[in-house]
């Protein structure tokens, strides 16, 4: 479009693993019949890792017991993990870059973003946020082979699967990774 800034997004990664990229060139299509200058600006190139998702549709589980993360609608849109063992509707989320290296997860059965509540001891839960804000920030920490942390942006904690509590997930108290905090995403549709 014209007169407005504009997102885009590539995938060389897939087609250059492993080489170093040493140059990006930027070009443009000229219709035949095109009159006047053209004039762009870029304002940032970010080179992130695949292995965030980014704009993936993805299910996730704890890997402390090999349970997919349910966003619980019965029980006031709560995350937990304590018995799902394959991606159905409420097992999906998408994953949305929300800028300065934060993600935002995006429940697909409700169409909410996941929220550290703190008004609740940290607990994630997609009941209510039909945007990003702050509660809705969290770090992506890349643990290899689809492992991986979440950090909340809100108080700096890593969510974790909460054992003693339903297998529901909280960002309140855990400052490293365990087994609690260690979780596996799947690309799914």
């Amino acid at each position: 479009p014209l007169n407005a800034w504009t997102t885009i997004r590539g995938t060389i990664g897939n087609k250059l693993a492993g080489k170093t990229i040493t140059k990006i060139w930027v070009a443009f299509d000229r219709a035949t019949n095109a009159v006047g200058q053209y004039r762009g600006y870029i304002d940032n190139i970010r080179i992130q890792s695949v292995s965030v998702p980014i704009g993936q549709r993805i299910g996730f589980k704890s890997t402390v017991n090999g349970k997919y993360v349910t966003n619980n609608t019965n029980a006031a849109a709560t995350l937990q993990a304590p018995s799902a063992t394959s991606i159905n509707a409420w097992e999906k989320f998408d994953v949305y870059d929300a800028g300065n290296g934060f993600v935002a997860l995006c429940a697909v059965n409700n169409g909410l973003f996941v929220s550290s509540n703190q008004n609740n001891g940290g607990n994630l839960q997609a009941g209510w946020a039909t945007n990003i804000g702050t509660w809705e920030l969290f770090s992506w920490t890349d643990l290899g082979n689809n492992n991986f942390a979440l950090k909340a942006n809100i108080n700096g904690k890593f969510v974790s699967c909460d054992q003693n509590d339903s297998a529901v997930l909280k960002a309140g108290w855990a400052t490293g990774i365990t087994s609690w905090e260690t979780f596996n995403w799947t690309g799914t549709q």
